[in-house]
Parts: structure tokens; sequence; C-alpha cells
């Protein structure tokens, strides 16, 4: 499936999956360049599940916190430096802010560009 679209790295959020074995990132890619990290599940909430293709994006380094994961790399055509997130947000406001906490220390961290895929698992309502 993410084979035929050119896809170079995609994160799968609330996977659900409380073990990731190597079979399913391959299945999931149909490739032999595939490369993934997995955060596990709790039980049947959040789990991360972050891959890419090692012909587009080098990783230099994984992180991850209890809700995210990072990928730290360059995007090889471009020979762009970049830090990629993946984030599942639980759905209390202590974890939140935490999470806050956690990304502000992230970014401070790291002198590259971040692209965040975030899910806060929050429902908002507007009003007019």
């Amino acid at each position: 499936m993410f084979a035929q679209h050119d896809i170079e790295v995609c994160f799968l959020l609330q996977t659900k999956k409380e073990i990731c074995p190597d079979s399913f990132a391959s299945y999931l890619w149909n490739v032999n360049d595939v490369a993934w990290h997995a955060l596990d599940s709790e039980g049947k909430s959040r789990g991360i599940l972050a891959m890419w293709n090692n012909i587009y994006f080098k990783t230099e380094t994984i992180g991850y916190g209890g809700q995210w994961v990072t990928l730290f790399g360059l995007h090889i055509q471009t020979s762009f430096k970049c830090a990629v997130v993946g984030v599942y947000g639980a759905n209390s406001i202590a974890s939140h802010r935490s999470l806050r906490l956690e990304l502000k220390t992230l970014d401070a961290t790291f002198s590259v560009l971040m692209f965040i895929v975030v899910d806060f698992n929050v429902t908002f309502n507007f009003r007019r």
C-alpha cells in the first residue's frame, strides 16, 4: 500500500498494538528498505508506529517519550536535515500539560525544522 504511493515517512497513531512484530511494518510497506520504530500501546490505547523508507530518509537518531516518537535525520534527495515527530496525546489535561513540556524541551534541544503529526485525542466545540 505505501510503496505504490511513494510515501517516504509515515506515522500510524493509536495502533492499539501492545507488541509490533517485524513482519507488521514489512507487510504494510511491502518493500525491503522500510525501517520502523514502535512505541507500544498501553492495553487498548495509545501506540505509535513510525515507518520510513531508507532510500529517501536516513535516520540519524530516534527519540521517544510516553506519547511521541521523533525521527531525526536527513531527507536524502534534498540533503535537508529535519525532525519528524509523531504524537498521540492522551485525553487528560494533566497528560496534555506533560506532553506540551516534553515537546517544548524537544524543540529547544535540536536546531532543525520539526514536522509534527499529531492526534491530541480531543473533540473541539466551535460556536458561531
